[in-house]
């Protein structure tokens, strides 16, 4: 069984990981929607603080598409961060040892 540990104690490694895994995540979600040809401008924003004892990760998603598209940008655009959040969580309860059933990370 692999120890607890705090998500602010991540390696620097751990959290290009967890940025790495936001923007596939986004990407992939995406592109799943619309064919790269209908998209404009891309970009996936993921930011990570350490305050304290908590690890805040934010993840945006910009995203314009080709005009008569059926998709709403930006409906798209928060579906994909809302993917990449819940992917990122996923990954730190598997970096932490927290139980993967639960939400709660400490």
């Amino acid at each position: 069984m692999q120890n607890k540990r705090h998500p602010y104690d991540l390696t620097p490694e751990e959290l290009e990981k967890l940025c790495e895994i936001a923007e596939d995540t986004a990407r992939k979600h995406i592109f799943t929607k619309v064919s790269k040809s209908d998209v404009i401008n891309f970009a996936t924003i993921v930011d990570i603080e350490t305050k304290e004892d908590q690890l805040n990760v934010d993840v945006r998603v910009e995203l314009d598409l080709m005009p008569f598209i059926r998709f709403n940008a930006d409906t798209l655009a928060n579906e994909a961060a809302e993917k990449a959040i819940k992917a990122v969580e996923k990954k730190l309860r598997e970096l932490t040892g927290e139980n993967t059933r639960t939400n709660k990370i400490s």
